[in-house]
């Protein structure tokens, strides 16, 4: 995926002439030079306790965007950087400003989006499971004892959505 978002392979839906459009929207800290080290760099400056296991999350990478119709209203009215701008607050608030490592708005695809990685630091202890067994209903999204992912990361976006009217 970062060969997508940093453009090292071209994507047949992308518009090589307007790829210079394309801008990373958050600055890497001195030495790190691209996503993948962005995110490592994360995981050693989180004073984390414990070892991060081979099968563990280490990134989530997240897609903000509009309808085209929507993106074209925003880029028009000359909005866009206060949508960027928007977007990336309630990731920071969301998700803590240290934990989004990078976010990129691709401008050179039919509709505008943003690409945001955040490294998911939880500093809790972890919870032993009972008689070895996983609680299934805690690791199945939508179950009835968890909400399901729409409800938890798509309707907090939405009051920073309403100014833009998407």
């Amino acid at each position: 995926m970062s060969a997508h978002i940093e453009r090292t392979i071209q994507p047949k839906n992308a518009d090589p002439k307007r790829t210079h459009l394309n801008r990373e929207l958050i600055r890497f800290p001195d030495g790190v030079s691209n996503r993948t080290v962005a995110i490592q760099h994360r995981l050693d400056t989180a004073g984390l306790n414990r070892k991060i296991g081979k099968n563990q999350v280490q990134a989530i990478r997240i897609v903000l965007t509009g309808t085209r119709a929507d993106m074209e209203q925003i880029e028009q009215t000359g909005r866009l950087d206060e949508w960027c701008q928007d977007n990336l607050e309630w990731l920071r608030k969301t998700y803590g400003a240290a934990n989004v490592v990078s976010a990129v708005l691709h401008m050179d695809e039919e509709t505008p989006h943003i690409h945001a990685t955040i490294v998911p630091i939880v500093q809790t202890e972890r919870k032993k499971q009972k008689g070895g067994v996983r609680d299934v209903d805690n690791i199945v999204e939508g179950t009835r004892s968890r909400p399901s992912r729409r409800d938890t990361e798509q309707k907090p976006l939405h009051p920073a959505c309403v100014p833009m009217r998407l």
